[in-house]
């Protein structure tokens, strides 16, 4: 047997080996380091819809940004980022027609998973879908809650805004006073690139950016700031309007300063100034005239007592600054973390308004009819902010704080006179009143809300939130009440009755609100299944006064200012005597029932003397609670997004009378089970159907509670009920949206309807010997209403020059109400018809738009006949651009009514047209002569209808006037980024961006208005 002797390694080759093993240790350990996952999921901000397919890339932090890793979300939104090294990242997430969204994450040296919850992206109006034709613009585009309007296939002049533009798409009404609805539904904001502008006004921003620099105007059904920030459906939902900007304008300088003058000392101006770089927003705006284009949302109505309302002539200034600083997509990720925007805005108005008014009133056994003519001014000063901050501090945490504040001052006049008549055949005068009325109100608000939301990185899915809210309100009033009132059917002794008295009305509101929500998902989160759990607590502590004095004058004296000021600057003005000769004839002015002149026959004297009065004074204390548990399922699917569940609410309200113990009202409480469902299901990616379900209740507010009668004038008497219980309403709505791409054909449907238990409703008694009404409310059932709407477009020629779009919608409602303690119910139903053909070459632009609506309504009590009103008409918008700069547009419009009261039906040619002419560089510079109303032959009239009456009103408006504005418009952008033309389609000659001053024509002589 052979045998060897093993040597002894050398020492040398003992520390080779060492060392290797160490190395090999070493490895391993770094390589055990570098197993960590980062997860997370990608879901649309406005429901938490999974986003599928979204790109996810991981960066090296630091100045250079490394990619390292990247991949898409599977189908239920998630990524899983694996094999990533201990060290600092930066997840950039992306997904077309959405926002970046940028988090910041620290992957630890323990070999821990790393979860960064949900990531929330907010739409940018990019289109998913959309299938892009070289050359072909698609005037509707339909996706789940967006409609999409390309803004170049709506022609305006070269110097419009948005409202211009809103006023020419399908489904989207524009009222005199500025308010938008789309689809039925009131816009509650504008944003600029998803980004709010001017918080909650979008009058701001439809009557004052150009037409110009927007690509794209999508009308978004969404949740709240509060539920898209927490993702807990609280039920109030909103409409809103984005706006994004041209490809080019979001980096730079640009804006317009216009100034024009006209005929009949009518003037306008203004100034916008933008500047937008790497998703930063500041805009500079000032402006005034004289047109009625008020330009923003009057900040005193709703405040004060108005009595001019949102008609008649206004003129009006403004100043405001609007800002966003911070995005989602900063490649370090630094404006990610902290966010800041906001607004504030000063504004002064004037507005007169004259206006006829015949009414009639519904009775079980009889009629009877008011007619009424008045002369009112208002004016108003406002100073309101709303700001806005979000800080992230790490992937985890979001703190968002919102502060808001409004200070507004308001003096208003008016007199009026008017006679009520019985409903025989004769006609006999019951009563006739002559008035004069003055208010001064100051009102200050100020409120702030504060919410902390918080991701479980260990835990996907699971998350809570907490939201802690304050405000304070203060409203202090004085004014005047003269009133002369005449009762035909009375004996002499009591035929004349004087009202002369001051009053002095205050209201303080301190209110708190908090809310605390868990989410939590069952199961693993990839499965799409969370339950949420919400408290919330609401404390309101509210106190009223009206102080009442009766004034003693001595009638011998030299005569003060007072009511003949009023009525002689009323009868002096030609405007309202022209009104007044337009709807009563021309002997009006001095004969008839409505009489104002014999009014200047009375002087009012100097106050001798202030008496208390007790009967119509009240000092109200009230105390409101409540608080809610909400429970909901919530099911994320790829194809469908289901939400159900419920809310408890117990709610208690008690009153004291400061001046009166008998008058108190006890606490009462109020117990309710709220359901809601909401439901998004996806049969592909451009057709899809939505369904929401959702009941809430309403409590009945102070004055409809407060026992205690306002007879500060005795034709009409107001006392609230404290036995009014509160009122639930159900609400459904289904909507059906398809698009098919290679068509380029939309489809949209929708039906609404909402049913209200314990109604609060008007109950008024008739006193035939005076014609004066006494006013209070009570609950009923049976009060609900329903709408149904289509809208379609499509190309009709293959050269898809021409287009074809279409909107129907109809609506049905029953209300009720007590006619002199007589149950009525008035059932209304409306159907509205607007078909257009629009033909667009690189010249030529024309649009035929007929317009049909039908109204009729049955009142349940037999003395009342039915009604049927009919407005049948139509416009054509053309405009022609050359080659050379100049361009020629112009609209016309006819619209005639029947079914109004004698004397209010209209049948009217309203014909608008201008001439422009664009010089210098780039066109910056235009010159343009407009003319409005050219016929002269708009008239402002309008019905309303109740169950207890139904009135129409005339008002003054505009009347024809020409104006030359001249217009410029500057830009700096940054070098390669030029914003596309609006008129690009029209060939190298085309104009530059078309901004039209943020001033356009006046809602009762403008362009394309109605």
């Amino acid at each position: 047997m052979l045998t060897h002797k093993m040597k002894k390694a050398p020492q040398h080759m003992k520390k080779i080996h060492l060392s290797i093993l160490l190395l090999l240790c070493a490895l391993c350990a770094s390589q055990a380091q570098a197993a960590s996952t980062i997860n997370g999921m990608l879901v649309d901000a406005r429901d938490t819809t999974a986003l599928i397919a979204a790109t996810v890339k991981l960066l090296k932090a630091g100045r250079d940004s490394t990619y390292v890793d990247g991949m898409v979300t599977d189908a239920k939104g998630i990524f899983n980022l694996k094999g990533v090294k201990p060290g600092h990242y930066i997840i950039k997430c992306s997904y077309l027609g959405y926002d970046n969204a940028t988090r910041r994450v620290t992957v630890g040296t323990d070999g821990r998973d790393v979860n960064v919850g949900l990531i929330a992206l907010d739409m940018s109006g990019k289109m998913l879908d959309e299938v892009v034709v070289q050359g072909v613009k698609t005037p509707i585009t339909v996706k789940e809650d967006t409609i999409e309007y390309n803004a170049d296939t709506y022609k305006t002049q070269a110097n419009a805004v948005v409202e211009d533009v809103l006023k020419r798409l399908p489904g989207v009404e524009v009222g005199s006073d500025g308010k938008i609805t789309a689809n039925g539904k009131q816009v509650t904001k504008i944003l600029i690139d998803g980004k709010e502008f001017f918080s909650d006004d979008p009058t701001v921003a439809s009557k004052n950016i150009p037409a110009g620099m927007v690509d794209k105007l999508q009308v978004i059904d969404r949740k709240s700031d509060l539920a898209r920030l927490t993702g807990v459906d609280d039920g109030d939902d909103e409409t809103v309007i984005n706006l994004t900007v041209k490809k080019g304008m979001n980096n730079g300088w640009f804006g317009t300063a216009s100034a024009g003058y006209g005929t009949d000392g009518r003037w306008k101006g203004n100034l916008m100034a933008n500047y937008f770089n790497s998703g930063n927003q500041y805009t500079l705006m000032a402006g005034g005239n004289n047109v009625n284009d008020l330009g923003f949302t009057d900040g005193g109505a709703g405040r004060f007592t108005r009595f001019g309302g949102s008609k008649g002539v206004t003129k009006s200034q403004y100043l405001g600054f609007n800002f966003n600083v911070g995005t989602n997509d900063s490649p370090d990720g630094d404006h990610d973390k902290l966010r800041a925007g906001g607004d504030i805005l000063y504004s002064h108005s004037d507005r007169d308004a004259h206006s006829t008014t015949a009414r009639q009133y519904l009775f079980a056994d009889s009629t009877s009819y008011y007619n009424a003519m008045s002369s009112a001014r208002d004016k108003g000063h406002n100073l309101r902010g709303d700001f806005r901050l979000q800080w992230r501090p790490d992937s985890a945490n979001t703190i968002e704080f919102r502060p808001n504040f409004s200070f507004n001052f308001s003096k208003s006049w008016k007199a009026d006179s008017s006679m009520t008549r019985a409903g025989d055949l004769a006609m006999s005068p019951v009563n006739r009143s002559l008035s004069s009325y003055y208010n001064d109100g100051k009102s200050y608000e100020l409120a702030g809300q504060l919410v902390w939301t918080h991701n479980f990185l260990s835990h996907p899915g699971r998350s809570l939130s907490a939201q802690l809210r304050y405000n304070y309100s203060k409203v202090n009033e004085d004014g005047t009440t003269y009133t002369r009132n005449s009762y035909f059917l009375k004996s002499d002794d009591d035929q004349d009755q004087t009202i002369d008295q001051i009053y002095e009305n205050h209201r303080r509101t301190n209110g708190v609100n908090g809310r605390i929500t868990w989410t939590e998902p069952l199961g693993n989160v990839k499965r799409g299944n969370f339950i949420t759990i919400a408290y919330s607590g609401n404390y309101r502590r509210s106190r009223a006064s009206k102080l009442v004095y009766d004034i003693t004058r001595d009638s011998t004296a030299m005569p003060a200012p007072g009511i003949n000021d009023v009525m002689a600057s009323m009868m002096s003005d030609a405007g309202f005597r022209s009104l007044v000769r337009a709807y009563y004839g021309n002997d009006a002015l001095t004969t008839s029932g409505v009489v104002l002149a014999s009014i200047l026959d009375y002087e009012l004297g100097p106050e001798l003397e202030r008496t208390f009065n007790e009967s119509l004074s009240n000092r109200f204390s009230n105390t409101y609670y409540d608080q809610a548990v909400q429970v909901g399922l919530r099911k994320v699917n790829k194809n469908y997004n289901l939400n159900v569940g419920f809310t408890v609410n117990s709610a208690m309200s008690k009153s004291t009378d400061l001046i009166d113990a008998q008058r108190n009202i006890p606490a009462r409480w109020a117990w309710s089970v709220a359901p809601f469902a909401r439901l998004r299901y996806k049969f592909s990616k451009t057709r899809n159907l939505g369904f929401d379900y959702r009941m809430r209740s309403t409590q009945p507010s102070l004055t409809q509670l407060q026992p205690v009668a306002d007879r500060s004038n005795p034709l009409n008497v107001t006392v609230g009920n404290p036995a009014l219980k509160p009122t639930f309403t159900h609400r459904i709505n289904l909507r059906y949206a398809d698009f098919a791409q290679r068509a380029q054909r939309s489809i949209m449907a929708m039906i609404a309807a909402s049913f209200a238990q314990n109604s609060i409703i008007s109950k008024t008694a008739y006193d035939s010997s005076t014609g004066g009404r006494t006013t209070t409310y009570d609950n009923v059932n049976g009060v609900w209403n329903a709408m149904g709407m289509g809208m379609m477009s499509f190309p009709f020629t293959r050269s898809k020059v021409m287009y074809f779009t279409t909107n129907l919608m109809t609506r049905f409602a029953a209300n009720k109400g007590y006619n002199n303690n007589q149950l009525n119910t008035s059932n209304t139903w409306t159907l509205n018809l607007s078909p257009g053909l629009a033909f667009r070459n690189g010249y030529f632009d024309i649009e035929l738009r007929p317009r049909y609506s039908y109204q009729t309504i049955h009142n349940s009590l037999s003395t009342v006949k039915a009604t049927d009103l009919h407005t049948y008409g139509g416009q054509c918008n053309a405009s022609y651009t050359a080659p050379f700069g100049l361009m020629l547009s112009s609209d016309l419009s006819y619209s005639a009514t029947s079914g109004y009261a004698s004397g209010y039906n209209t049948k009217q040619w309203l014909w608008n047209a201008s001439l422009g002419y664009s010089f210098l560089a780039g066109k910056q510079a235009t010159l343009q002569v407009s003319v409005f109303d050219i016929l002269n032959q708009r008239r402002n009239v309008s019905r309303n209808v109740t169950a207890a009456y139904v009135e129409d009103l005339a008002y003054n408006s505009l009347a024809r006037y020409a104006m030359v504005t001249f217009t410029y418009k500057f830009s700096s952008f940054k070098q390669g980024e030029q914003p596309r033309d609006r008129n690009e389609r029209r060939g190298p000659h085309g104009h530059n961006f078309g901004g039209r001053p943020p001033m356009g024509p006046p809602p009762h002589a403008g362009f394309g208005g109605e």
